[in-house]
C-alpha cells in the first residue's frame, strides 16, 4: 500500500510540475526555431485564425488612426473608414504567416516605418522579410536571437489557461504573445500591437 500511494505522489508531483512548466517548454521551442531560422516549426504553435482575428481590429485602428478616419462624421470620412477596413483585412493576411509571427517576435515591425507602410499600403513586412531571406538569411537568426533573449524578454501567466510573452518594441512598448493552453502544449492565440501614439 505504501507503494502505491508513494507512486501516486511521485507521479502527482511530476504530472503537476510537467503541467507547470509547459509553457515555458513551449516558448523554448519557439525560440529555438526562431534562432534557427526555422519558421515552418513555429507554425504547430499558432492558431492563425484566432491571432487574425485579434489583429485585425488592432491594424484597422492604426489605420483609422493614422488617416483620420476613427471618427467618420462625412461621407468620404465613412467610405475611407470602410477601405481601412478591407486594407487591414489583407494586411493581416498577409503578416500572419509563421515568417510574420517571426518577423513580429523582433519587434521590428513595429517601428514608424512599419506603422507607415501600413498607411501607404506597402507591405514592408514582407518585402523585408524576403529580402532578409535572400541575402542574409544567417542574420535573421541572429538578429532574432538578440531580441528574444534580450533582457527585458519578459514571460509569464495570466490565468490558469493564458500565458503571455513579451518583446520589446519601441522604447518603453511591447508586443504580447498571447498562449493559451491546448491540453499540455500551448497555442498562440493573440498579438498584441503597442498602442499607437
Amino acid at each position: 500500500m505504501n507503494k502505491v500511494k508513494w507512486s501516486f505522489i511521485v507521479f502527482s508531483v511530476v504530472f503537476l510540475f510537467s503541467w507547470f512548466v509547459s509553457p515555458y517548454w513551449v516558448v523554448y521551442q519557439i525560440q529555438q526555431a526562431v534562432d534557427q531560422n526555422q519558421p515552418g516549426k513555429i507554425s504547430r504553435y499558432i492558431d492563425f485564425p484566432a491571432v487574425r482575428s485579434s489583429l485585425q481590429p488592432q491594424v484597422e485602428a492604426m489605420l483609422n488612426q493614422k488617416l483620420g478616419t476613427a471618427q467618420p462624421d462625412n461621407f468620404i470620412e465613412k467610405f475611407g473608414a470602410r477601405l481601412n477596413e478591407q486594407l487591414s483585412k489583407q494586411l493581416v493576411e498577409q503578416i500572419v504567416t509563421p515568417d510574420g509571427v517571426v518577423f513580429l517576435m523582433q519587434g521590428k515591425a513595429l517601428t514608424e516605418g512599419f506603422q507607415d507602410s501600413l498607411v501607404s499600403g506597402k507591405n514592408a513586412v514582407l518585402t523585408e522579410l524576403r529580402i532578409r531571406d535572400q541575402s542574409q538569411p544567417e542574420n535573421l537568426s541572429e538578429s532574432i536571437k538578440t531580441t528574444v533573449n534580450s533582457p527585458q524578454f519578459h514571460a509569464s501567466y495570466h490565468s490558469f489557461n493564458r500565458f503571455v510573452i513579451q518583446i520589446p518594441a519601441n522604447p518603453g512598448t511591447f508586443t504580447e504573445f498571447e498562449l493559451k493552453r491546448d491540453g499540455l502544449s500551448w497555442n498562440i492565440v493573440a498579438i498584441h500591437l503597442p498602442k499607437v501614439s
